[in-house]
């Protein structure tokens, strides 16, 4: 359910995201500029919440993402309106019919400007019920195994209920959030990052199972992992560690994960899990920088809402260290502008996920 604050929240950047739309649509500068005048007020309650969930953490995202491009558009229309001054002024008809193409030009780029940003991207939202998202049938654990990878027994089925079960209560728990949000505050001062790099959310295991229901390349590397690794990178209560491991057949499955309130979860839960399976699994209380990736052949970065400077240093540690042939999947497209890295789909895959129905999922290759 959401809190008021982020309600309130959603409210001031959905504003934000009609008036972008209306600006886009305009076709005057004068009503572009009276947009930007009237949604200042608005932006800012986007803008200085200090909450730090996944959602907020978009959510905040998305309204500096709204207030850069009206900024964007800002400028460009002071520049056409001095030039249409100047064009009145002295008559030029000729002049006047060349800047009526350039503002045509400019809308033109300006709405190609907020679709390649995803400016206009709806929204997350809280996801109560995901079977109401999806036209999908609800299937059993099983059934959910032989649709993505074909290979599946039982007792990781099996397993695998009662492990998601003990997570979903746990996570839900006031005691339990409460000291992970204490941690969360007294962790983001220690290391000088933001609150939001440590937001928490969930993967549910019928979306890990249609990622690689929908990308065949993921699918078929999937098979091959018998002598290399399988890493998450921020594995937090280690949901998508224990999907793997019942799911895949890599050689070992590593998470990494600083907060200790997560890595004690994820800790219990194994002690539960293991007797459901034989996979070799190991969780790591540590910076992931430090983490070996010599025999990694596929890795999960839950990267959406780390820090620029956090992403960078895994970025660069990736591309140095990551085997070639190596897969990674990522909850946001940034990897992409590394040379040493190339995108498996032409399109993000749209999952539904705790924080948002419609999160982008992307397939990277390690290539040189």
């Amino acid at each position: 359910m959401e809190t008021t604050n982020e309600s309130e929240t959603v409210t001031a950047v959905s504003t934000l995201l009609e008036a972008a739309t209306r600006v886009r649509r305009a076709m005057t500068t004068r009503s572009k500029s009276d947009e930007i005048r009237r949604l200042g007020t608005s932006m800012m309650g986007a803008l200085t919440s200090e909450r730090s969930s996944v959602k907020v953490r978009l959510i905040k995202g998305k309204a500096k993402a709204c207030a850069e491009a009206l900024e964007r558009w800002g400028e460009t229309r002071a520049r056409r309106e001095a030039e249409i001054e100047r064009a009145v002024e002295s008559l030029d008809e000729k002049g006047m019919v060349v800047l009526e193409k350039k503002i045509m030009d400019d809308l033109l780029e300006f709405e190609r400007y907020l679709e390649d940003e995803e400016v206009l991207e709806a929204l997350p939202r809280a996801v109560a019920d995901i079977t109401e998202l999806t036209s999908e049938p609800e299937r059993a654990t099983i059934e959910t195994m032989h649709r993505a990878l074909g290979d599946a027994d039982e007792a990781s089925a099996r397993g695998l209920d009662g492990l998601c079960s003990e997570l979903s209560a746990i996570e839900v728990d006031p005691a339990w959030r409460g000291r992970l949000m204490a941690e969360v505050q007294r962790s983001a001062a220690e290391n000088g990052w933001s609150a939001g790099n440590f937001a928490y959310g969930s993967t549910s295991f019928s979306t890990w199972s249609e990622l690689f229901a929908r990308c065949d390349a993921l699918r078929a590397r999937a098979r091959t992992l018998n002598d290399e690794d399988f890493v998450v990178f921020g594995s937090s209560a280690g949901w998508l560690v224990f999907y793997a491991a019942a799911t895949l057949r890599a050689r070992a499955y590593r998470g990494f994960e600083i907060l200790q309130t997560l890595h004690d979860t994820a800790l219990r839960a194994l002690a539960n899990f293991e007797h459901h399976t034989s996979s070799k699994i190991d969780f790591v209380r540590a910076d992931m920088l430090s983490a070996s990736l010599q025999s990694v052949g596929l890795i999960v970065l839950t990267s959406l809402c780390w820090d620029e400077a956090v992403y960078e240093a895994c970025a660069r540690k990736l591309a140095r260290e990551l085997p070639l042939g190596a897969l990674v999947i990522d909850y946001r497209d940034a990897l992409g502008r590394h040379d040493a890295f190339t995108r498996l789909t032409d399109d993000p895959i749209r999952l539904p996920v705790s924080w948002n129905p419609r999160q982008a999922f992307y397939v990277f290759a390690k290539t040189t």
